[in-house]
């Protein structure tokens, strides 16, 4: 595969084309309105043109304290370590994050014997210091609140782990004001780098920067291929295991499944087009174009059989077919799903999204592609995002109730299968997950319980392993381990049958 670099950076300063977010924003603390006697508004300071609401996280203006700024008893800090729960006390987030968030180990997870021998084959690491500083900053950007260095140029400023910071903004501009009243709040988001993390909708696309890449950092296939697992990230499923250090207030409607598989879908197409943009525009020293991550897995790393004998299994349809032509990589689809979606929902034209998904085809393919194919492919990123991001009404706003267009649960369903109808007949696991995924948000019964349960275990990963097992000429195919067995579509005609209207 060739790969290019697009010498032209196209005034990539990636979101700054949106427009400006108008409208009110949701106020996180409860009370009454009126401005705290204490508190003043600063007016040097200009709102945003930001329109997810996460600028801050990867063009931050203001100075990271720590989450030890955060820790006072009087503040998040005590006075115990909290419950995971709706009823979770306020003032407890700094001890239940340090003690049973995963997010506060991710420091120590890049000091570990695994993580130190990819950082050496990607020659980041040489000799016990860091030999490529720009990409020790990319591995930060996910594994730490800050990636400022000290003098030795390998210790972080602030050795946290993922603390406060990373998803509600630096907070050297408003640590001192934001619990002065509600009003404080509503202009530290407005002005002063605070990230409206009450907004679900900004939320997960705050998630989406580190678990999908942004235009600051970039998981790329050299990383993967180094031995850091590659990244399948699901915001509902997420969420709900999540260990959370917040309250859902009481007078608000809980986020519904299929509301919160919107979000994602939505808010994870937008990143992953945004990373894309980035690797166009080789915006990163180690980002590059075409990048294999954007492509499925299985357009390479396929059994490596005789192809005379596995055309014949084939032709007699002992085999399904496999994911794609060798050389002609398929695009990966899992953090895209969310373009066909939006057009389904929306009741769109989806020439647009075939027209991109042709082009990326086309970029990936052996040929390479030309500075006008790329130019092209830029502008149809941006018009897609363009349309991502005007879907809600305002993501910045709050809470998404009335937020996107109606999208029952029977249209849901009915997508689903068709999904489930599709991934059964291409064999492909990025498809069965998808729509196994797809089905969780719609509900089901209590009854589809057993065959849903049954089909994730088909899905996990085998152990030691970052990739699925997919039938072989040498396997059994009636192996109920295998995606292809027979009891595996018995499962599915359960679940078909759930979803039928």
């Amino acid at each position: 595969m060739i790969v290019h670099r697009w010498p032209r950076i196209k005034t990539l300063v990636i979101s700054l084309k949106h427009s400006l977010l108008c409208g009110s924003f949701a106020i996180l603390l409860g009370g009454p309105s009126q401005l705290s006697q204490a508190f003043q508004i600063p007016s040097e300071t200009a709102p945003h043109r930001d329109p997810w609401g996460v600028l801050p996280l990867t063009q931050a203006s203001h100075r990271w304290l720590g989450a030890s700024s955060c820790s006072a008893s009087a503040c998040h800090g005590g006075p115990g370590a909290g419950v995971s729960s709706l009823q979770a006390p306020r003032g407890s987030e700094y001890p239940l994050w340090i003690e049973s968030d995963p997010h506060a180990r991710s420091w120590r997870t890049l000091n570990s014997d695994r993580s130190v021998e990819i950082l050496q084959r990607l020659h980041i690491l040489v000799d016990g210091k860091i030999a490529n500083t720009a990409a020790y900053q990319n591995c930060l950007a996910c594994h730490n609140t800050s990636t400022e260095l000290t003098s030795d140029g390998i210790s972080p400023a602030i050795p946290e782990g993922v603390g406060c910071e990373a998803c509600h903004g630096p907070s050297e501009a408003w640590s001192y004001s934001h619990y002065q009243g509600p009003r404080s709040v509503q202009v530290a988001i407005e002005r002063l780098g605070m990230v409206n993390t009450g907004s679900e909708i900004v939320r997960a696309k705050a998630c989406s920067l580190c678990h999908i890449g942004g235009p600051d950092r970039d998981m790329n296939h050299d990383i993967i291929a180094a031995g850091h697992p590659a990244l399948y990230f699901d915001y509902a499923t997420y969420l709900k295991a999540y260990p959370k250090h917040w309250r859902e207030e009481p007078q608000n409607q809980p986020i519904q499944a299929l509301e919160r598989w919107l979000i994602g879908q939505v808010t994870k197409a937008d990143s992953e087009l945004e990373l894309i943009e980035s690797r166009i525009a080789s915006a990163l020293p180690h980002s590059i174009w075409p990048e294999f991550s954007n492509y499925q897995c299985t357009s390479c790393h396929q059994p490596l059989t005789n192809f005379t004998e596995d055309r014949n299994l084939k032709a007699t349809g002992n085999l399904p077919e496999t994911p794609s032509n060798l050389g002609n990589a398929s695009v990966r689809m899992w953090n895209l799903e969310g373009l066909e979606s939006v057009d389904r929902i929306l009741g769109s034209d989806s020439q647009g999204t075939k027209e991109l998904l042709d082009s990326l085809q086309r970029a990936g393919s052996g040929r390479g592609a030309t500075e006008s194919e790329l130019e092209g492919l830029f502008d149809k990123i941006e018009a897609k995002r363009e349309e991502l991001q005007s879907f809600f009404s305002s993501p910045n706003a709050g809470r998404t109730r009335s937020a996107a267009p109606a999208w029952t649960a029977q249209q849901h369903r009915t997508w689903t299968r068709e999904k489930w109808e599709s991934a059964a007949a291409s064999g492909n696991w990025e498809q069965a997950a998808l729509a196994y995924l797809s089905t969780l948000a719609s509900s089901p019964h209590q009854d589809a319980k057993v065959p849903m349960d049954r089909l994730r275990n088909r899905f996990v990963f085998p152990e030691t392993t970052q990739s699925p097992v997919f039938p072989t000429p040498q396997s059994s195919l009636g192996d109920s381990s295998e995606l292809q067995s027979d009891s595996w579509l018995a499962d599915l005609d359960l679940i078909l049958q759930f979803l039928s209207p």
